[in-house]
């Protein structure tokens, strides 16, 4: 499972993502996306979708939202592979 973590409300801050196996008390840090996605004050990422594993990655689309977050202003980027043991 893929989980989008960053603040709430109107707070500035580091948006991760992480992997989840569904059963264990620990993930894994895949990458911060802040920058990657365009996070800011009026783009807030609320939303994962991954979209395919490549050399570079494991590439998601990052879906925004915000005052001037366009139809959720999709883009890719691109993290870690999680390591599923």
């Amino acid at each position: 499972m893929l989980v989008l973590a960053g603040l709430t409300g109107d707070e500035m801050g580091r948006y991760d993502v992480y992997w989840w196996d569904g059963s264990s008390v620990d993930m894994q840090h895949l990458g911060d996306i802040t920058e990657d996605a365009h996070a800011d004050e009026e783009h807030k990422p609320e939303g994962i979708l991954p979209l395919d594993v490549s050399p570079e990655g494991l590439r998601v689309l990052i879906l925004s939202d915000g005052k001037d977050a366009k139809e959720g202003e999709p883009r890719p980027v691109v993290v870690r592979v999680p390591n599923l043991r």
